[in-house]
């Protein structure tokens, strides 16, 4: 591959020293014109390159044609060799690759000649002359002739005859016209002509030949370059014509319809300026004759765009005539009101209507769009005001006025519309969805509430009249107790009490709208990683130092990029330069600093953020009929600061003020948060600046430059596009008057108000259920939060461990048989098994939807270095897997469990839906008929009633009206009328009633197959958030919710906890409210069943696993007790048996496992146990305040180790002086005596820098775990070796050796054990001793 590098190498195409082509030009299919520099490769001193010994080729190629070829990506190199292979010349044009698509296509080029023996050259940079063989470029005629007069001379002999030389002079007469010769070449054919020798011919004709071939190749040369100058020429104009129209949008802006929509104003003005500049022109007025050229380009700009303003204000009028006109949409009245008025006073309808009785004024009316989710913007007073003037119209407003106002029309149509709609069910009506959901069978029906004026109402679900009946205090405690039962109910089982039909109304909806959001931010994530992944870690990881120098300010790569990102759409630009622009030069920042490389990221970004504008403005055309204004983006050349100049298309970019520099950021930030803290629908509003309208006024205000803002942007968009319609839908479901009345009534007022929070937090609150905290103690918990439970949690063994007793709940959902074979199924065929769960977007995302506070991040734009990133990442791995052990067969039984019954429903629905159609159609048609009957009647009797006068008595008598009078004609006629009256009315209702009908869906095929899955599928992931819980806001009980720290660190890790709470509660539920009364037995055995299977069972096995790993009840005080001996009074030592062991850990793992179930009282139980037993064994539970007081705690514990140390280092020296004085005293067999009884006491266990140094990397590791991965389980195995190690070298070492002792410390954080210390053996007895002291007595 030399030479192919060397010819790379020498055509400017040099490979770099590694194959990383990243700073190349741009793909043009991603809008990235480039403009070439000759300066960037150097055209001087280059030969052709031809590799030697070309053979001749066997038949001469077709000189008609050179094909040319514009690549835009490397797959084209096919075109490129089979033309060159078939011997035809080709142009390759580069200009639309990127630097390293280029590259690889000249690397092909040079192989493709050096394999055929042919020629590359290259004509401008960019643009490349591949030759073949013994191939010249010519034109079809003049390579003829070449081609004859080469024959003649091959042909001709030294000592030819005339006629020979005539035939050769005949051929080059042929050549001197072929083509349109420069004199000097005309001299050359002449000297070939006029040559004497044979000899002499060829070889002026080979002289001519080569110099031919070089004129040749300098014209393409030429050729392509008066191109590239024409391109050039062409952009500066398109860019000036750009300028002028940009002018001319705003200057028609400012101006009324009547004037911005008139183009023949314009064109009339044109013509008056070319008239006026071509006589400047004649009279040599230079200086006037071009600044009427200007204005000629101005008027004509004006023109062009009034043009365009007048079709957008037909499209406008025509959209509201349209709607005018519309007599079969059914529109509420208010709403059909105002849109006639404010038509009247636009002046598209000639006459005005009545105001109906009880219609809001339109203020009331928007605010009332906002309470029901439809809409979250204010009257537009502006335009109110305008449309308030005597005489207004549409045409004495600006075009942007006459936008808003169709906008609001199309609001007040399309909402009055859709009012009662229920648009995430197609045929659905808010009063029909109730009426399903209250007449429910599966629905469980309380007692009621006993609503009082004045005290607390009393009854419904959670209320205790066991509890109320306690004297004194017994009714607070009740109405206590209900309202924390409430808090820890989670809002999926609170809805099934109100029967299947509310579950898949409300919790269903939300569900799917759940579903689009995982799948939208999961391609939103790989879309970024993408777009990014063209930096390097150690890139990305300097993103954020300031290193670049701009003046006075010290800037970030960050702050760099981000300013590039605003620089896409004129708003953004202006805000820029506004904002900051006074200090900073923003252009030559990003001149000097922004690569090729970056514009390309920032041009992708720009299109990846487009993506979402479509299904974003979808949604709210279909909500409110509101089409949004999208910030038009900005096309612009630039040079980079690699040397190149491109020109990208720009883009938007979400706008964001800095609130720590901004007084009206700071007011923004505020008044999000306080929407989001709202109550009702006010929650709305938050986070949708996205859809808004941006002021094109002046706001000074530095822009916020870091990338929260993209991921802030993409969240937002993302979660918009999943739940504005279904929180609408939810929200009205839940308000809607007959369902809340019943709810409150039934099951408390309290349950509902849980409800309709829970529907507004889905919508405002962050998916992974945290939030901005507003103060910085908040802040600090929150971080405190994060970290300690990283540390207590990230690589726990038994945690993982613990995670098989999930089998227990699992036996609880689907029995225990059947889930012991859904375990053997699911391994069994774990192939198909996993492609099957491919369907559930809730299992694959499965790591980052377990608890509340366990996410993972993409580390785009924070990176760190790889083992951090390492240990991160997989700090839950093992967790994760461990749950999926379980949750994965589940899920798969489930799904196939739910199939069945999904098809059946599904085509059930489809069945009932034809009947309902059916059954609409067929009563229009009735009333149809009844109300032409009736006219016909009227018809008959009106025509009687003008006839009867000139009817003659036989007339009369042949009448079918002929024994009624004319009074009673009349009458009869009116009641006619009133009937005919009655009948339209109910023929208009059963024409909505059609309407709605027709809207049912009826799902044939794969639709069919897709919407049956689809329920599986939600069926599936049911089943698992039963058996083991999940962390997604809308699963969360209110409590979990809450967005107050000192409440959230007693809720971490609680949702496994808080999923078998409420398994208990809804087993509790329906034995109490159960049809056949809670007297009865067996309504009570699935409460029975949960409680063995999710508390007993799940005790059980827990213990089981402790007591088998010795976890518990294998520590000294577990294993032995000391006993007195009743006869000699001795204290002895004596082994626990294993099975009172076994039933005190069991014991503790079921108080454990009960008290877990409720906040505050687990972590009162963890605490008490912590004391009592060695250390904790944290699995599912935590001490109390364990989450946010641990740092802390483990700090202070670490000064006391240093202090203790301190003083027993000082005690320790006293001591071993006093050990030595006392020894010097000692006799021989006495020191010996002593020195053997030392090897029967156990060492006292001294503090040792390893104990300090492993207390102090245990609170640094819990202060900073979610930063550096480094958990407590981590430091702890490290020091614990360290600790065994140097415990060994010892002397007299404390540990016990054995390497189960290390194993057990280092994986479960458990102490490690010190040695047991062997019995000192006992002294014989003496019996001479005995009997002598009997002697003496």
């Amino acid at each position: 591959m030399g030479a192919l590098r060397s010819m790379t190498s020498f055509l400017g195409y040099s490979e770099p020293e590694e194959e990383t082509y990243e700073d190349g030009y741009e793909a043009a299919d991603a809008g990235f014109a480039v403009q070439e520099h000759e300066q960037d490769f150097v055209d001087e001193g280059y030969e052709d390159f031809a590799a030697p010994a070309a053979p001749e080729p066997a038949a001469a190629p077709d000189l008609r044609r050179i094909v040319t070829v514009h690549p835009s990506t490397y797959n084209e190199a096919r075109i490129i060799g089979e033309s060159f292979r078939d011997g035809v010349p080709v142009i390759i044009n580069l200009t639309g690759m990127s630097e390293s698509d280029a590259r690889r296509m000249v690397d092909f080029s040079a192989g493709l000649v050096f394999g055929l023996h042919g020629a590359i050259e290259r004509v401008t940079p960019r643009v490349f002359l591949l030759t073949p063989a013994s191939v010249e470029i010519d034109g079809g005629e003049v390579a003829e002739a070449k081609k004859e007069v080469e024959e003649h001379l091959s042909a001709m002999k030294e000592d030819a005859d005339e006629a020979a030389k005539k035939k050769l002079q005949a051929a080059l007469e042929r050549l001197k016209g072929s083509a349109k010769w420069s004199g000097e070449e005309y001299a050359e054919i002449e000297e070939i002509a006029r040559a004497k020798t044979q000899e002499e011919r060829k070889k002026k004709y080979e002289a001519f030949k080569a110099k031919h071939k070089e004129r040749a190749k300098e014209r393409v040369r030429k050729q392509a370059e008066e191109k590239r100058r024409r391109k050039d020429f062409e952009e500066e104009a398109w860019a000036n014509e750009r300028f002028f129209r940009e002018q001319a949008r705003l200057f028609l802006a400012s101006l009324p319809i009547s004037e911005s929509c008139n183009p023949e104003f314009f064109r009339r003005k044109e013509k008056q300026h070319a008239r006026a500049a071509a006589k400047a022109a004649a009279q040599r007025k230079w200086d006037k004759a071009r600044a009427e050229r200007e204005n000629q380009a101005h008027a004509a700009a004006c023109a062009y765009e009034a043009t365009k303003n007048q079709e957008e204000m037909q499209k406008l009028t025509a959209d509201v005539q349209k709607k005018l006109g519309a007599r079969t949409v059914r529109i509420q009245a208010t709403e059909r009101y105002w849109l006639h008025h404010l038509a009247y006073l636009l002046g598209l309808k000639k006459s005005d209507v009545e105001k109906p009785e009880g219609a809001l004024d339109l203020a009331e009316l928007f605010d009332s769009y906002k309470d029901n989710l439809d809409l979250d913007a204010a009257a537009p007073t502006e335009i109110l005001e305008l449309l308030a003037r005597e005489e207004t119209s549409y045409k004495s407003m600006t075009l942007g006025q006459l936008r808003q106002t169709v906008n609001m029309l199309r609001a007040l149509y399309t909402i009055g519309r859709d009012k009662n709609r229920v648009l995430s069910f197609a045929g659905k009506d808010f009063a029909d969805v109730a009426q399903e959901i209250l007449s429910s069978k599966t629905r469980l029906a309380p007692e009621g509430v006993k609503q009082h004026p004045v005290s607390p109402d009393t009854g419904g679900v959670g209320y205790s009249d066991w509890l109320a009946k306690a004297p004194g205090i017994g009714e607070q405690m009740a109405l206590l107790a209900q309202k924390g039962m409430l808090n820890l109910m989670k809002p999926e089982v609170m809805i099934r009490l109100l029967g299947e039909e509310a579950h898949s109304y409300i919790y269903g909806t939300i569900e799917r709208a759940q579903m689009k959001e995982t799948k939208l931010l999961g391609e939103s994530q790989d879309e970024l990683l993408r777009i990014f992944s063209v930096y390097t870690k150690e890139e990305r990881m300097t993103w954020k130092d300031r290193t670049i120098k701009a003046g006075s300010e010290k800037l970030t790569k960050e702050n760099v990029l981000c300013l590039a990102l605003n620089w896409g759409s004129e708003i953004n630009r202006k805000r820029i330069l506004d904002g900051i622009g006074q200090k900073l030069d923003v252009e030559a920042v990003l001149k000097e600093h922004v690569t090729e490389k970056d514009w390309k990221v920032v041009q992708e970004v720009w299109d990846f953020i487009d993506t979402f504008w479509k299904e974003t403005a979808a949604v709210e055309e279909k909500l409110n009929g509101s089409r949004l204004g999208k910030v038009p983006a900005a096309p612009f050349s630039i040079h980079t600061a690699d040397g190149a100049e491109i020109k990208l298309r720009g883009g938007y970019y979400p706008l964001k003020y800095n609130a720590e520099k901004s007084t009206q950021a700071k007011e923004h930030a505020a008044e999000e948060e306080a929407k989001r803290g709202a109550a009702g629908a006010k929650v709305l509003g938050a986070h949708r600046g996205h859809t808004k309208r941006r002021s094109e006024g002046e706001v000074k205000e530095p822009v916020l430059l870091e990338f929260d803002v993209l991921n802030g942007h993409v969240y937002d968009a993302a979660h918009n596009i999943a739940f504005r319609i279904a929180a609408r839908d939810v929200h009205r479901i839940l308000r809607q008057k007959d369902f809340k009345q019943y709810v409150a009534s039934t099951y408390g007022l309290g349950f509902w108000n849980r409800l309709d929070q829970w529907a507004l937090d889905v919508w405002a609150v962050a998916a992974d259920g945290s939030d901005l905290a507003a103060t910085a103690l908040s802040r600090t918990m929150a971080a405190f939060r994060c970290n300690s439970t990283m540390a207590i949690m990230g690589y726990r063994l038994w945690p993982v461990i613990e995670n098989a007793t999930n089998i227990g709940p699992m036996m609880d959902k689907l029995g225990a048989i059947e889930a012991h074979a859904a375990v053997a199924d699911y391994y069994g065929n774990k192939k198909s098994m996993d492609a099957l769960l491919e369907k559930s977007l809730f299992m694959m995302n499965r790591i980052n939807n377990m608890e509340r506070d366990l996410r993972q991040d993409t580390h785009i734009f924070a990176p760190t270095y790889a083992p951090i990133e390492f240990l991160r990442d997989n700090a839950y791995w093992a967790l994760a897997q461990t749950d999926l052990m379980l949750s994965k067969p589940l899920w798969c039984r489930a799904y196939k469990n739910a199939f069945a019954k999904a098809l059946a429903a599904v085509n059930r629905e489809n069945a009932e839906n034809r009947r309902t159609y059916q059954e609409a159609q067929e009563e229009v048609e009735r009333l149809r008929a009844e109300v032409y009957d009736l006219r016909k009647e009227l018809f008959g009797l009106e025509e009687e009633s003008k006839e009867r006068r000139y009817m003659n008595p036989e007339q009369l008598k042949g009448s079918p009206y002929a024994g009624m009078s004319e009074r009673e004609i009349e009458d009869e006629k009116n009641r006619r009328k009133e009937e005919i009256k009655e009948k339209e009315r109910a023929f208009y209702e059963a024409g909505h009633r059609l309407e709605r009908a027709a809207a049912l869906p009826i799902r044939e095929g794969a639709e069919l197959i897709e919407e049956a899955e689809m329920r599986s599928v939600q069926a599936a992931d049911g089943a698992v958030r039963d058996v083991i819980g999940s962390g997604q806001t809308k699963d969360l009980s209110a409590l979990q919710r809450s967005r107050n720290e000192a409440v959230k660190m007693f809720t971490s890790f609680y949702s496994y906890f808080n999923t078998q709470f409420n398994a208990l509660l809804e087993s509790h539920f329906k034995g109490k409210y159960s049809e056949e009364g809670a007297s009865r037995v067996d309504v009570w055995m699935p409460l029975a069943r949960s409680l063995i299977y999710r508390i007993v069972l799940v005790s059980i096995l827990g213990a089981m696993g402790k007591f088998a790993l010795g976890l518990e009840g294998d520590d000294d005080r577990a294993r032995y007790r000391t006993v007195k001996d009743p006869k000699t009074g001795e204290k002895k030592k004596v082994e626990v048996p294993k099975v009172e062991r076994f039933l005190r850990v069991l014991g503790k793992n079921l108080l454990s496992t009960t008290t877990g179930t409720m906040p505050f009282f687990r972590d009162f139980a963890g605490m008490v146990a912590s004391k009592v037993f060695d250390g904790t064994t944290y699995g599912r539970n935590f001490e109390l305040g364990s989450v946010v007081t641990r740092g802390l705690k483990q700090a202070q514990a670490t000064m006391e180790l240093i202090e203790k140390k301190g003083e027993q280092d000082l005690a320790r020296e006293e001591k071993a002086a006093e050990e030595r004085r006392k020894m010097q005293k000692m006799t021989p067999r006495r020191r010996r005596q002593y020195e053997d009884d030392k090897k029967y006491k156990k060492p006292k266990k001294e503090i040792g820098y390893i104990d300090v140094m492993k207390s102090g990397a245990q609170t640094i590791s819990t202060l900073t775990a979610a930063r550096t991965g480094v958990t407590n389980t981590l430091a702890d195995g490290i020091f614990t070796v360290l600790q065994y190690m140097t415990d060994s070298m010892e002397k007299d070492p404390y540990y016990d050796r054995s390497m189960e002792n290390v194993l057990r410390s280092v994986l479960f954080d458990k102490k490690l054990r010190a040695k047991e210390m062997p019995e000192k053996p006992k002294k014989p007895k003496n019996h001479k001793d005995k009997r002598r002291r009997r002697g003496t007595r």
